[in-house]
């Protein structure tokens, strides 16, 4: 008679049961698609990728359209800014109008009275300049002296708006007529400088325009070395 030995031989090995093992693996269904059965099988479980919500950032309404002085100052900067680094295609780009405001305080430095902004502006052949009188009591005006040979001097009434076309190259010293002892002076540097820029540079001036224009060609010397290096 066969004995027990024999019957759990004859079984075969004991499998383990579904749930003989305790199930530990961690809970990702946070992280996981539904483990949907298919034909019987399981899929192999998609990974989900957690993206942060997407949040727009909202600007308060009517923001855009009004600018601060600070800003719409800043903006004029960016335009005088453009121009001073001329391209590659210089030559072939539209004639422009660049704006340079009449003030009696520097934007960025309330100890600079009475100045142009900004005080030098790189431009090309055909460009307009639009002296703008954004503080009554100035104006924009120069000298044969002050200009190339062939180009036309130009006076604006005290605290009126100013247009300049710039039809000869060269570089252009300027003032306002009440303000020019006070230092208060600018710089157009207009295509090729070279017939007149030195001439310009060491003319003879005085009081505080002396002291400006050492600063404004110091600085334009940087800017026609940088333009030769490009």
């Amino acid at each position: 008679m066969p004995t027990n030995r024999d019957m759990d031989q004859a079984k075969g090995p004991e499998r383990c049961s579904p749930t003989a093992i305790p199930d530990t693996t961690p809970d990702h269904s946070a992280r996981h698609c539904n483990h949907t059965s298919i034909g019987g099988q399981t899929p192999y479980p998609s990974r989900i990728i957690e993206k942060q919500p997407f949040e727009p950032t909202v600007t308060p309404k009517g923001e855009t359209m009004n600018h601060t002085r600070r800003e719409h100052l800043f903006y004029l900067g960016a335009l005088a800014t453009a121009a001073a680094v001329p391209s590659v295609a210089a030559a072939n780009e539209e004639p422009k109008t660049i704006l340079v405001e009449m003030l009696n305080k520097h934007p960025d430095n309330k100890k600079e009275r009475q100045v142009f902004y900004p005080d030098i502006v790189r431009a090309n052949v055909g460009d307009t300049i639009k002296f703008v009188a954004t503080d009554r009591g100035h104006n924009s005006a120069t000298t044969d002296k002050n200009i190339p040979e062939g180009a036309s001097a130009w006076k604006g009434k005290i605290g009126e708006e100013i247009e300049i076309t710039l039809d000869t190259p060269g570089a252009y010293g300027y003032f306002c007529t009440p303000h020019r002892t006070a230092g208060m002076v600018g710089l157009l540097l207009v295509g090729d400088v070279s017939s007149n820029y030195e001439d310009l540079k060491g003319a003879r001036y005085r009081g505080k325009e002396k002291k400006r224009y050492e600063d404004i060609f110091a600085r334009a010397d940087e800017m026609l070395a940088q333009e030769q290096s490009s």
